[in-house]
C-alpha cells in the first residue's frame, strides 16, 4: 500500500477498545495480517463489540474497526457496525449485480444525489459517498501518481488502472472501504483484486492469551486460553505440529 498513515502499537487506544469489550490481550492476539492492516489505517474484519442498551443490558454485535488520527494528534477508533439486514431492492438489477460482486457503481440516492456505492459483505452494509467527494480524491491522486485524463475517467467509471510511479507499478481504483475511498496496491490489477481477499482468515488463529475463531463470513470470536475446550486444545497441538513440520522443511531447503 502507499499513501496511508502508519500507526505504532504504542498509539493503539486500548482504553477506548476496552470500553467496547475488546481487551488489550484480544487486540494483541489478532493475526499478524489483521494487525498490519489495523496499523496501516485500514479496517479489520468484523470483531465482536459489546455495548449497553437503554435497560443496561450488555449487547454483542459485530463491527469493523480502524484507527484515525484526530486534529489534535490523538488517536481514536472508528466503528463500521454490521447491519442485521440490508435491502438491495432500491437498486436496479444491473446495480445489484455489481454490488454483489463487490464492484463500485454509481446510483442516484434520494437526499444525497449521485453517489458511488459499494456493498461490504462483512458488515452487510451498502456504503455510499457523493460522487463529488470521490472525484476530488481522484484528482489529488492524479497529481500524486501522474494519471492522465483517460486514467482518471476509467477510475471514475469504477475500473482499476495500472500506472508506473517512480519505476514502481501501482494499481489504483475506488474502494469505499478505504479511508480516502481510493486503494493503491503495489503490482498490477490481479494484485489489486487479491488484496481485497487478504482478510480471509484461517478458522483458528492462536495467540499468546487466547484464540480468534473465524466463521464462514469471516466474523471473529475470541476464546481466552482458560476457556479452551478439549477440541480446541487438540487443534492447537495439531497446528503447532504442522507449523513445526513446515519449519523443518524450510531449514532442510536452506541447508
Amino acid at each position: 500500500m502507499a499513501y496511508l498513515e502508519r500507526f505504532s502499537h504504542e498509539e493503539i487506544p486500548y482504553e477506548i477498545l476496552d470500553k467496547y469489550g475488546l481487551a488489550q490481550e484480544m487486540i494483541d492476539d489478532l493475526p499478524n495480517n489483521v494487525i498490519n492492516r489495523f496499523l496501516s489505517s485500514r479496517p479489520t474484519p468484523a470483531l465482536p463489540v459489546v455495548t449497553e442498551n437503554a435497560d443496561g443490558e450488555r449487547v454483542q454485535s459485530y463491527a469493523r474497526i480502524s484507527l484515525v488520527r484526530k486534529n489534535d494528534g490523538t488517536v481514536d477508533i472508528c466503528f463500521a457496525p454490521r447491519w442485521e439486514d440490508e435491502d438491495l431492492e432500491e437498486f436496479t438489477p444491473e446495480q445489484q449485480e455489481k454490488l454483489k460482486l463487490d464492484q463500485v457503481t454509481t446510483a442516484n440516492i434520494p437526499g444525497k444525489g449521485e453517489c458511488y456505492v459499494q456493498y461490504d459483505e462483512t458488515i452487510n452494509q451498502v456504503m455510499m459517498v457523493p460522487v463529488e467527494v470521490i472525484n476530488h480524491n481522484i484528482n489529488i491522486m492524479s497529481d500524486l501518481c501522474g494519471l492522465d485524463d483517460e486514467d482518471v475517467e476509467n477510475i471514475k467509471n469504477g475500473e482499476v488502472v495500472e500506472k508506473y510511479v517512480d519505476d514502481k507499478l501501482l494499481a489504483i481504483g475506488i474502494d469505499l472501504k478505504e479511508s480516502a475511498s481510493i486503494r493503491l496496491v503495489d503490482g498490477d490489477i490481479i494484485d489489486w483484486q487479491k488484496d481485497t481477499t487478504t482478510d480471509r482468515l484461517p478458522q483458528y488463529s492462536f495467540g499468546l492469551y487466547g484464540c480468534w475463531m473465524a466463521d464462514d463470513e469471516n466474523n471473529l470470536t475470541y476464546i481466552p486460553e482458560e476457556e479452551y475446550t478439549e477440541e480446541l486444545i487438540m487443534e492447537q497441538k495439531r497446528i503447532g505440529l504442522q507449523n513445526a513440520a513446515k519449519e523443518n522443511q524450510n531449514q532442510l531447503k536452506v541447508g
